[in-house]
């Protein structure tokens, strides 16, 4: 089962919907009401939580027996598209998105997570 989490940062309050800014991010575009993240940096502390246990295929794919995730990021937006993933690896992604002050999105909810 796939699930996805999209990350950004809000540098001012948006004119729009979570799920239009999503959109926008998805598209690749810049939302004007969106920071540039370090997305280096958080790609650094990806690569360490995961190096362990998971094989690095190529700069945006994981897998390890019986799960994978992709990353996809632009300037201001991470999203991770996590396959047969338990909830509790999952959380990495979303305490190092609070790290860079980046609240979780769920688009499969439409829901975003403030605190």
């Amino acid at each position: 089962m796939s699930y996805q989490l999209a990350f950004w940062k809000y540098s001012n309050t948006p004119e729009k919907s979570h799920q239009d800014v999503y959109n926008t991010l998805m598209e690749g575009l810049i939302d004007d009401s969106t920071s540039p993240l370090p997305i280096e940096r958080i790609r650094k502390e990806i690569d360490e939580v995961f190096s362990n246990d998971w094989e690095q295929l190529d700069p945006d794919t994981y897998e390890r027996k019986g799960g994978n995730f992709q990353l996809y990021t632009t300037e201001n937006f991470l999203l991770v598209d996590c396959g047969s993933m338990e909830g509790e690896e999952m959380n990495h992604f979303i305490d190092i998105g609070a790290k860079h002050g980046c609240r979780l999105y769920d688009p499969q909810t439409k829901q975003r997570y403030e605190g």
